[in-house]
């Protein structure tokens, strides 16, 4: 039982870094430059990451506990990059991830999960809307403060059966990213990861 909350715990860090980054699709956030994200339970911070966008192409620098990973989305495809074994994995283009589509428009995710505009107040200088919603994957109770000029969460806080955990994004720079940035490292391995199977009909 312990594993199994723990591996829980993890899956629900692991969406936080990839949910409340504004991942692949970075055009959708009028948005160029950097920024990093924290995430933290009541006591500790449990994982962070760095996050560069330039246009249509984005780098995310995540490490969790002793893991660390890079993904990089440019004008060839979407890749994984473990700099510990040098190895990087392309996502295969036939089996897009659906969360692709879901934060396309953070507002229209928003409105998708029937979230509840709570309020408004200013983050660090930044003018926010307040959202409550519960999350379509964790089923946990989350609460959302989404930057109005760049629509994108600047903070998120979410329940569940470990803990609470909170979500910031901080040290947000506008300038924009040097290309070699979303290049792949030119010695890694690289291996293009298999094509899911088509699902069956319901």
């Amino acid at each position: 039982m312990e594993a199994l909350m723990k591996k829980s715990r993890a899956f629900r860090i692991s969406l936080f870094l990839f949910l409340f980054s504004p991942l692949l699709q970075p055009e959708a956030l009028s948005f160029n430059g950097s920024f990093e994200q924290t995430v933290s339970d009541q006591e500790n911070v449990v994982a962070t990451a760095k996050v560069f966008i330039q246009e249509k192409n984005l780098r995310v620098e995540s490490k969790m506990g002793p893991m660390e990973t890079v993904l990089i989305h440019n004008e060839t495809g979407i890749y994984q990059y473990f700099p510990a074994q040098n190895r990087v994995f392309k996502m295969a283009d036939s089996a897009p991830n659906p969360l692709m589509e879901a934060f396309s428009d953070f507002t229209q995710f928003l409105q998708k999960q029937n979230a509840v505009l709570t309020g408004s107040e200013t983050l660090e200088g930044k003018a926010c809307d307040v959202y409550q919603f519960k999350d379509p994957i964790t089923k946990s109770d989350n609460k959302t403060w989404v930057w109005k000029e760049k629509n994108f969460p600047l903070k998120v806080e979410t329940s569940g059966p470990q803990g609470p955990l909170t979500v910031l994004f901080s040290n947000i720079q506008t300038e924009t990213p040097m290309d070699s940035l979303f290049q792949l490292p030119p010695q890694a391995e690289l291996q293009e990861l298999p094509a899911r199977p088509p699902q069956p009909a319901a």
